[in-house]
């Protein structure tokens, strides 16, 4: 195997020598695995989960730490990098894997050089860059559902010191979902386009400026639900006319491509019916992103760089959490933007293995807004609260400054101690409300909870006190503030900062041995969630987490690097650690919000195996072990279902048990070399959501409508356990100039989810694709 020169301390560096845990994906495995988004990249890197909040809005875990959350402008605990420049939310990690020369994936807190929103880890996608010869090479790809895909880049020399690529790629997929109750209606549809544009000037051996502009427009429809089970709220009103469809939807059977959306369903004549935005799940979605990286070397051992970035990203969309052809709990409009600009400073010395160094500042200026249109028509607390639909309206502006310092040493003779940190100094200044979605009606219920609330009726109606807060207008603001009068919109400022660090040894105990061990701190910025609760209380923001984490491991090359083998084991020590909660809200009753847990842990374990054992063949294995506890959480903790214990329980999406098996084998035969591979990746089951595996829906009264199950299904909160194949075979060209294979992605169909939803009555489950197969075409000229 070869040697693997990676970036992951900002510079090069062989894999080798890089003291923390750390896995590569080249990028020839990333296109014969056909790497493509979220879903893909979990299945092929150890310990990497991935699902999608309630909104589509991507999820990624690294040994169990994600966070999530449906806000657009919500840091992840995973973040992501192109060349080292942020893609600073989640959203905007979209569409970029064509075109790389490698991934790389940090595991752990690495806030010391990436800054705070990087306590679960970093994940750097390293581009192609343009090169000192003209080359060209187009991949074409087709597929299970009338699957086209097309990539092309050309790169080469404009000058004698400029050089340049160019790459894109085009992506469309007709529908993979079915309805349930609708045979002939579909959903997926997925169409996108991508592009990134590369430029390097290179005037001399002491500046070199990289330019890189890319951007995408994507309008694959969001993915619809599959309802698992119920929670009916109100049975009251599951007889009336109107609460009779959330009874009447079927639970959508174990087969992949079954999910359900529409509605609003019910009495044409009826108010909610025809005053409710109908379901439409669509989107539009396109990014522009830029950065500029400067390169000077003032002397022969020191290097500044400068690099700036800008992200600019805008959505329109329509999405369903219902998982049923009613209108459970729907966003029939999830409006979106994010402007988002950094800049980072640094210093730092080169050409001295025994002894490097960096300094650096950093800053970043973010704006989110948010405008969306929630439509709930079908459910029983709707019709017991006589509202149907309502708007929410969010922005945020958030500023974050740092300094940083990063020290490595070689104490004496194959052992290097390190150190670094980092200050950050975090303002987000938060305004948002719940509005009438334009009809009045919520306006006039809230007016009404105003002045009940506080004692302003009399006995015939009328107000006591006509000047106690004026009456808000249909469009308006309906959320109470703290002394619950309706109309003001909640503002709110988070100032926070803290010190990031970092220490550890590196032992080269030999030439094929690294051992090291790392004690860090790192800590993730607070948000404010998105959403409509009927008070201030629910928009209040979580506060920043912080993790102490321990770690020793190993790093081996053997056998003349015909096999490696890469262990570690940690712990991690959280305060305040950021979920998905709940809130028992006065209107709508339970609500999803995030939360602060006080303290948890989580102890692991995990190995990575490589092996080329004979000429044409290699082979890989890992397994990842997590322990994961709530030491201490309010017993009263708030879940979907009431208060729930929640001491002693794992954290949400931590399987205890994953491991990966994979394996290719290159053919010797003459000029071309046929090949056939296959990669197995299984996952343990885990809570989807606080105490999963031990909330139970309460019993409803017996005489009248039950809650309704799968078969089998006996913790609805929880993602049961899966294994997925993939596989590929095919022929490499000479020099591997061309190759044409065929491949499967879920080879064997299998039916599995990757999150839960909980609607008022509904809960549902985001199922994962069915099998999906093709052939695909790639040539280098």
């Amino acid at each position: 195997m070869n040697e693997i020169i990676v970036t992951a301390q900002k510079r090069e560096q062989s894999l080798m020598d890089v003291g923390q845990t750390l896995s590569v994906l080249s990028g020839d495995a990333l296109e014969k695995q056909r790497i493509q988004g979220g879903e893909d990249l979990a299945i092929a890197v150890p310990s990497l989960t991935f699902a999608r909040s309630d909104y589509n809005v991507p999820v990624f875990s690294l040994r169990g730490i994600g966070f999530n959350s449906s806000a657009l402008g919500a840091y992840p605990a995973v973040s992501f990098y192109l060349d080292e420049a942020p893609l600073a939310f989640p959203i905007t990690a979209s569409n970029q894997t064509f075109d790389l020369q490698r991934i790389e994936v940090l595991k752990g807190p690495q806030g010391t050089l990436f800054g705070q929103n990087s306590t679960g880890g970093a994940i750097n996608l390293i581009a192609n860059k343009p090169t000192d010869s003209f080359e060209a090479g187009v991949s074409a790809t087709y597929g299970r559902f009338n699957l086209f895909e097309f990539t092309g880049h050309v790169s080469g020399p404009l000058s004698d010191t400029v050089r340049a690529r160019f790459a894109g790629q085009a992506h469309v997929m007709d529908p993979w979902q079915k309805s349930y109750t609708r045979p002939w209606d579909r959903n997926g549809r997925e169409e996108y386009f991508a592009g990134r544009g590369i430029l390097e000037w290179e005037p001399d051996d002491t500046f070199k400026a990289t330019l890189t502009v890319a951007g995408w427009k994507d309008k694959s429809e969001p993915q619809a639900l599959a309802l698992a089970g119920t929670k009916y709220a109100y049975t009251q009103y599951l007889t009336t006319p109107l609460g009779a469809p959330v009874l009447d939807q079927p639970l959508i059977p174990t087969n992949p491509r079954y999910a359900d959306w529409g509605g609003p369903v019910g009495p044409s004549d009826n108010d909610f019916i025809m005053q409710s935005t109908p379901t439409r799940l669509f989107a539009d979605r396109d990014q522009i992103q830029g950065s500029l990286r400067l390169e000077f070397s003032p002397t022969d051992n020191l290097l500044l760089t400068s690099l700036s970035s800008y992200v600019r990203f805008r959505q329109e969309m329509g999405a369903s959490r219902s998982g049923s052809a009613i209108q459970n709990e729907d966003q029939t409009r999830m409006d979106g933007r994010i402007d988002s600009f950094s800049q980072e400073l640094r210093l730092e010395n080169t050409g001295n293995n025994a002894l490097h160094w960096v300094v650096g500042v950093n800053y970043e200026n973010s704006k989110i807004a948010e405008d969306q249109l929630q439509s709930y028509a079908n459910n029983t607390s709707a019709i017991n609260s006589g509202i149907f639909q309502n708007g929410i309206k969010k922005h945020d502006s958030i500023e974050n400054i740092a300094a940083f310092a990063n020290l490595e040493a070689e104490i004496i003779p194959r052992l290097t101690a390190k150190g670094g940190i980092r200050y950050t100094k975090s303002t987000i200044k938060n305004r948002a409300c719940g509005t009438d979605a334009g009809d009045g009606n919520i306006a006039n219920v809230f007016n009404y909870l105003g002045d009940l609330f506080n004692g302003n009726l009399n006995p015939d109606g009328s107000r006591i006190n006509p000047d106690l807060f004026p009456y808000i207008q249909p469009g308006d603001c309906f959320t109470h503030n703290y002394a619950l009068i309706p109309g003001e919109q909640f503002r709110d400022t988070l100032k926070e900062d803290n010190v990031s660090w970092r220490v550890g040894l590196d032992y080269r105990a030999t030439d094929e041995l690294l051992l090291y061990g790392n004690v860090s701190k790192g800590y993730k910025t607070g948000s404010f969630p998105t959403g409509s609760p009927a008070s201030y209380v629910g928009l209040q923001p979580v506060t920043q987490e912080s993790v102490l984490a321990y770690e020793i491991g190993l790093k081996s090359e053997l056998l003349d690097r015909r096999l490696t083998i890469n262990a570690a084991g940690f712990i991690y020590d959280y305060r305040d650690k950021q979920v998905q909660g709940s809130i028992n809200d006065a209107v709508w009753g339970a609500l999803p919000q995030l939360r602060n847990i006080p303290k948890s842990k989580v102890k692991g374990a995990e190995i990575e195996i490589n092996a080329a054992p004979v000429r044409g063949l290699s082979l890989s294995a890992s397994a990842t072990y997590l322990d994961s506890e709530i030491t201490r959480i309010d017993p009263n903790e708030y879940t979907a279902v009431g208060p729930l214990d929640m001491n002693g329980q794992k954290l949400p999406l931590t399987p205890k048990w994953s491991y990966m098996l994979g394996g290719e084998y290159t053919f010797d035969a003459g000029r071309i070399s046929p090949f056939i591979g296959a990669n197995w990746r299984w996952v343990g089951k885990t809570d989807a959501t606080l105490g999963g595996s031990i909330t139970e829906i309460p019993a409803l009264p017996a005489g009248g409508p039950q809650n309704r199950f799968l078969p089998g299904y006996d913790a609805p909160f929880t993602i049961g356990s899966y294994g997925l194949l993939s596989g590929r075979a095919g022929i490499n060209g000479p020099d591997d100039r061309w190759s044409l294979y065929v491949w499967c992605d879920n080879c064997t169909n299998k039916y599995y989810w990757l999150n839960v939803t909980v609607a008022q009555d509904n809960i549902s489950r985001g199922v994962g694709r069915p099998a999906t197969y093709g052939v695909t075409a790639t040539f280098d000229f």
